[in-house]
């Protein structure tokens, strides 16, 4: 995690970089709930949450695209 503070790679809060770091955040390993011992309902709340923070970032990256075209 940059800086080490707890905010993440775009100070978005934790768990929400590409879980490529030495935290063992467990992306990509299905039916492990992330490595957090997540059930279903909790796994698709963060999975929902995470989207939509995606289609956010999305947004504000197609703004700046049009504002630079």
């Amino acid at each position: 995690m940059t800086g080490k503070n707890g905010t993440g790679p775009l100070g978005e809060g934790s768990m929400t970089g590409r879980g490529m770091g030495v935290c063992g955040c467990g992306y990509g390993r299905r039916g492990k709930g992330f490595g957090y011992g997540m059930n279903l309902g909790d796994e698709k709340s963060f999975l929902q949450e995470m989207k939509g923070r995606l289609e956010l970032r999305l947004k504000e990256v197609n703004k700046r695209l049009e504002e630079i075209e």
